[in-house]
């Protein structure tokens, strides 16, 4: 197609914006996960984020501490309700104790929430749904079955999570990540829940989030 005709101009206008979202996907996943400045892009992608501060003397890898808030928010919002597969496994939080040790527990709540946002008809005000976005060490350790084979409960994990003793510092430790993973993660999916479903006078929403608050 020729770029002087119409269908050429904007055929080549939807290649600009195609480069360019790609590029800014790549620039966001890389600014909320980490990873090698110089191997996580290309190109221009790879020189923004091999930018250093000038009184911040930094490696590099690229400090998350500073990026993956923003980065985790632009994300969600760019890709809102697209169901995008790529950009929710990004969002995904790791499923063993020594990966989510390297996420803070606040960007865990975003991480969780801006899933959500992006997977949008996923997600429903049922209590299955926020255990779906635990990862997999606080399924095993938290979420079990009631003492008559009821389904896992928030109310049987909370507690759990407040039942569960530990005998040596690195047992604390474990405890400790467990109870805020758990926690911020319920926090974020209530979140997306409460998004979805603002200003809808709907019941069950309304009454997970209770439980949740509660």
């Amino acid at each position: 197609l020729s770029f002087n005709s119409p269908a050429g101009a904007a055929a080549h206008g939807q290649g600009l914006v195609s480069r360019s979202t790609g590029q800014s996907a790549g620039r966001g996943a890389a600014a909320s996960t980490g990873g090698n400045a110089g191997r996580a892009a290309r190109g221009s992608v790879a020189a923004s984020l091999k930018d250093k501060p000038s009184l911040v003397l930094e490696g590099d890898e690229i400090n998350t501490d500073i990026t993956a808030p923003a980065a985790v928010v632009a994300l969600g919002l760019m890709y809102l309700k697209t169901e995008d597969a790529f950009i929710s496994s990004q969002l995904q939080l790791p499923d063993t104790l020594v990966m989510l040790d390297q996420v803070r527990p606040d960007i865990q709540l975003l991480r969780a929430c801006c899933k959500g946002l992006v997977a949008w008809s996923q997600i429903e005000p049922t209590e299955a749904y926020v255990h779906a976005q635990m990862p997999l060490a606080v399924r095993t350790r938290l979420l079990v079955p009631g003492a008559n084979g009821q389904p896992p409960s928030l109310a049987n994990a909370a507690v759990l999570t407040n039942s569960m003793n530990a005998s040596s510092d690195a047992e604390i430790e474990e405890l400790i990540s467990l109870r805020q993973t758990y926690l911020h993660v319920s926090a974020g999916a209530a979140l997306a829940v409460a998004f979805k479903y603002a200003g809808s006078h709907h019941a069950p929403a309304a009454n997970l989030l209770k439980k949740i608050l509660t």
